[in-house]
């Protein structure tokens, strides 16, 4: 059941890829909030696409503090190049993203 909905994306003059925060780190969506209210220590993400909000949000993540894993199996990159998908995979470790299978 779902209790409650972070959205992103409300300003139309800047993106906003992280689940947390717009892209200039400016305006928040309340999900840190959130999840330091109800005492969540670990975020586990997946969903498109990998190498833009999934990536964004999973970095925010683990600089706000939690345990941050990816589900590979549940992402897909969009590959405008076609290593950006790769590459976002290394920069989310690199970052302190756990990745699984």
């Amino acid at each position: 059941k779902v209790t409650h909905i972070i959205q992103k994306g409300k300003n139309l003059e800047i993106d906003s890829y992280s689940g947390f925060q717009d892209n200039n780190h400016f305006m928040k969506t309340g999900l840190d909030d959130f999840l330091k209210y109800h005492d969540i220590q670990l975020v586990e993400i997946a969903g498109l696409a990998m190498d833009y909000c999934v990536k964004f949000t999973a970095q925010d993540a683990v600089a706000n503090g939690y345990i941050t894993c990816l589900h590979f199996n549940g992402t897909k990159a969009v590959n405008v190049k076609p290593d950006n998908g790769r590459d976002a995979i290394y920069e989310m470790i690199e970052k302190g993203v756990t990745v699984l299978g």
